[in-house]
């Protein structure tokens, strides 16, 4: 099941964007927003960690959703196929 988190901001090169976090259902992974413009998947680590991948089809965005076990789709299909840049850890709210 996936549900809509909030709405964050992300900087990244003094550009910001506010993107649409969807809440996942994973033991890997707390959310995911794409920017289909950009072709941008950013995920969020259950550590906090965040990274975006670049060049990411729409279409491979769907699947991955679809994945019974997103941390095993990620394994196979989208750790080391895309170019990727690790953000600053998001911080936790108060």
């Amino acid at each position: 099941m996936v549900l809509v988190l909030a709405l964050h901001l992300i900087e990244n090169e003094n550009r910001r964007r506010i993107v649409n976090w969807l809440s996942l259902d994973s033991s890997v992974f707390t959310s995911a927003a794409y920017l289909p413009a950009q072709r941008t998947l950013y995920l969020c680590f259950r550590s906090g960690e965040l990274y975006c991948y670049f060049d990411f089809p729409p279409q491979q965005y769907r699947d991955f959703l679809a994945a019974d076990s997103k941390g095993q789709y990620f394994s196979s299909n989208i750790r080391d196929h895309f170019p990727f840049r690790h953000l600053p850890r998001r911080r936790k709210r108060r």
